[in-house]
């Protein structure tokens, strides 16, 4: 049920005075098929649908939008070339990101179970439906082995589409590999804008927020307090990487826009013992201490600190500290701790496939609705090619809207996701469970604010 829910709920804006100079440009957005559908998801072999196009157009002052409507054909009642799907993906099952990868593989299998139980995938360019094939490969959390899985994936099993992980460095890594073979990848959770830097890829789609939104939720928050109980003073941890390097440079030019004090910007090796970090920083006594940290450091951080009773106002960590690991491995000590991402459980549409996930895992969502979502998409736009195609699944993930259980979702240049900023949740661990406590209208929860000392819990 959640899966239709999701899945059928189109919407797309018009503003019928924008029309002329709108279809000009020319510059697909978004598609969402709205009309003359009925034919197409009933099976019919005349291969014609009807959709609406939302084109934008930027003139003058301001950006306008507009809607089209088009035919758009595909050639029906050929054979297909195979008698299934074939999606494949390199997850990390093992490793320092086996708390993401298990949830993603338990949620993307989830989404191909349902379509398969009613049958498959309908194809208009076959005029019948084709079950999904899911083929995983364990990444291991390593980048030589999520390279050498891709390149099995694409060259040996020969998939119709691919699905990413979680992990910049991976997403950077798979990248150019994936752009040689023609071949489409989505769900590739990526927060480093340098993937997003021209020349872009055509291949890869990332439905996830990015660096600056992480950081910019928690500046938002800083900035709705009393001016009195604003934090003034902020410490930075820099994980050496590209991930590191985006988080960290968008604290500096947040602090700067807005007048708070960077004291410290120090690097840290993934994985190296940081007590002598913790303990400079402690020195300067920071009231906030930013960070991107993989789930293993942040895990160490919290520990560290605690032996240090090391107490800033706010963590203002994410990634490490939005999974179930985090919260599951420190117990009581994850308490009060803050994360930013793109979902929580409480968004709606969740409720059901949250409480299954735990009735079977016996463990909290992380990233859930986004792997789920991550299906979603792909189910999508494998049913708007119409045949499996590879450049056609492509085409569709470059120009269709997609009703999600992260909401709606479509891709820009480069296949970065749109609107990420308005996606974005700031969020906090309490009595167990990631809450949402920023923006205000979506919050589960009031703030704790600031961290408690130590010495007092």
């Amino acid at each position: 049920m959640y899966l239709e829910t999701c899945m059928n709920k189109e919407k797309p804006i018009t503003r019928r005075q924008a029309i002329t100079n709108t279809l000009a440009a020319g510059a697909i957005v978004g598609v969402g098929i709205v009309a003359g559908v009925g034919g197409y998801f009933l099976g019919s072999s005349s291969g014609t649908r009807v959709e609406t196009v939302t084109r934008t157009v930027a003139g003058g002052a301001q950006t306008v939008t507009a809607m089209q409507t088009v035919t758009r054909t595909v050639t029906g009642a050929r054979s297909p070339p195979r008698d299934r799907i074939l999606i494949g993906a390199s997850i990390s099952l093992t490793g320092g990101l086996a708390g993401f990868g298990t949830e993603q593989k338990w949620a993307l299998e989830e989404v191909f179970k349902q379509v398969n139980a009613d049958g498959g995938v309908y194809l208009m360019g076959y005029d019948r439906k084709l079950p999904i094939e899911f083929i995983v490969y364990d990444s291991k959390s390593e980048i030589p082995t999520v390279l050498a899985n891709i390149e099995k994936l694409i060259n040996v099993d020969k998939v119709d589409l691919l699905i990413g992980e979680t992990g910049s460095h991976i997403g950077l890594a798979l990248a150019p590999v994936v752009e040689q073979a023609k071949t489409p990848i989505v769900g590739v959770l990526a927060t480093t804008e340098k993937i997003f830097i021209p020349p872009t890829y055509r291949y890869l789609f990332s439905n996830f927020h990015l660096a600056r939104d992480e950081v910019g939720v928690y500046f938002n928050y800083f900035n709705s307090l009393p001016p009195g109980q604003r934090p003034r003073t902020i410490a930075v941890w820099e994980e050496a990487s590209d991930l590191g390097a985006d988080n960290a440079t968008w604290f500096e030019n947040y602090a700067r826009q807005y007048g708070y004090e960077i004291v410290l910007r120090e690097k840290y090796t993934p994985g190296s013992d940081l007590t002598a970090l913790v303990t400079k920083t402690k020195a300067l006594n920071p009231d906030v201490v930013g960070a991107i940290p993989g789930p293993p450091d942040a895990i160490n951080m919290i520990k560290i600190a605690k032996e240090l009773r090391f107490s800033p106002k706010i963590w203002a960590f994410t990634r490490g500290t939005a999974t179930g690991t985090f919260g599951s491995q420190l117990g009581a000590d994850a308490e009060y701790v803050t994360a930013a991402f793109v979902w929580h459980e409480s968004l709606p549409g969740a409720a059901d496939l949250v409480r299954k996930y735990r009735q079977e895992t016996n463990r909290p969502p992380t990233l859930l609705g986004i792997h789920y979502s991550t299906g979603q998409i792909a189910v999508k736009a494998l049913e708007w090619a119409g045949v499996l195609d590879r450049e056609r699944i492509r085409e569709a993930l470059a120009s269709l809207q997609f009703q999600t259980m992260m909401g709606t979702v479509s891709f820009g240049p480069g296949g970065k996701m749109n609107n990420t900023d308005k996606l974005i949740l700031l969020l906090q661990w309490r009595g167990g469970k990631l809450e949402i406590i920023w923006p205000s209208d979506k919050a589960t929860t009031t703030p704790t604010y600031p961290f408690p000392a130590w010495e007092s819990r």
